[in-house]
């Protein structure tokens, strides 16, 4: 996400390392999905790593799965992540702050960081099209985001220690195949 990258590029400035991990990468085939938000990402493997991760006394690789969002599937990869004992690891994604109980609470920082709701829309829409998905398929897929998807992300707030609201939608021109009416 922008908000990690800046995160990271911030704490750069300050001699600091940060690796950030999107939870993205730990989405399931789609064709492997269960029910829910949750359900469509390998909570139990995003957990372990976690869980290694603050647990490690000093610098190691970690395997990282690859994900193709396009094709909605897992690519083989034997991409690897070299973490220094004192770098600061950033989750970032949809689900990032339900998987809090995989870390101790006073090594890490919860925060909820979210978009204007009309750029989270193009978002969604976008990624609906660049996989080839027509007009009412892609809001086909965004609504049901909304009634799965958006109730569980709420639901994580109460466990922010700071909330971000950062507003994007008027910030980037609004292309040709994004229509106002689709998303707001």
């Amino acid at each position: 996400s922008n908000f990690a990258s800046c995160l990271k590029e911030s704490l750069k400035a300050q001699g600091k390392v940060a690796v950030v991990l999107s939870v993205d990468r730990w989405l399931r085939n789609y064709d492997q999905r269960k029910g829910g938000v949750l359900g469509r990402y390998a909570v139990d493997e995003i957990q372990t790593l976690l869980i290694d991760l603050s647990k490690r006394s000093q610098s190691g690789e970690f395997k990282l799965p690859v994900y193709d969002k396009i094709n909605q599937q897992h690519v083989p990869s034997d991409e690897t992540i070299l973490v220094g004992y004192k770098d600061v690891i950033i989750v970032e994604g949809t689900i990032a702050l339900s998987l809090l109980d995989a870390i101790p609470r006073n090594i890490g920082h919860a925060w909820f960081v979210e978009i204007d709701e009309i750029e989270r829309c193009r978002r969604v829409l976008r990624e609906c099209w660049l996989r080839g998905l027509k007009d009412k398929e892609a809001e086909s897929i965004y609504q049901a985001r909304q009634e799965d998807e958006t109730p569980v992300i709420l639901a994580t707030l109460k466990f922010a220690t700071k909330r971000f609201r950062l507003e994007l939608g008027a910030a980037f021109a609004q292309d040709r195949h994004q229509p106002q009416e689709q998303c707001g």
